[in-house]
């Protein structure tokens, strides 16, 4: 059974979406975003655009029983990658200090000063 999540601890969505599904071990958590619940930019830099990014996984993780640490897959969406790479990834090191997921990275135009937008899929035990 497919189980659709929109936690009251992440920002509503601006669309047609769910935050998060759960179908039996699988969960996948939408593409999150440097916005606080109430869809305030975390700043305008790509280091704290990350970090709440990634506090917006963990919290979609958290809502279907899932952590960190049963993230396989990550896929990230950099406005300038060329340029913001490096500071991106020493956030995304923090939350994923060892044996970290696979991961892509990408360049996208992405909307509303949003610097980073980062998706990720789990699998629990």
């Amino acid at each position: 059974m497919k189980q659709s999540i929109n936690p009251p601890t992440l920002p509503t969505p601006g669309g047609s979406y769910s935050q998060v599904v759960r179908r039996a071990n699988l969960v996948f958590v939408a593409g999150m975003v440097g916005r606080d619940v109430g869809r305030r930019l975390a700043g305008d830099d790509v280091r704290s655009q990350t970090r709440q990014a990634l506090e917006n996984v963990r919290a979609g993780l958290a809502a279907a029983g899932a952590a960190l640490d049963d993230v396989c897959s990550v896929t990230a969406f950099l406005e300038h990658a060329d340029e913001d790479f490096a500071e991106y990834d020493e956030v995304y090191r923090e939350f994923f200090p060892s044996d970290p997921p696979a991961r892509a990275t990408v360049q996208a135009h992405l909307l509303g000063g949003v610097l980073v937008e980062i998706q990720a899929i789990a699998v629990l035990e």
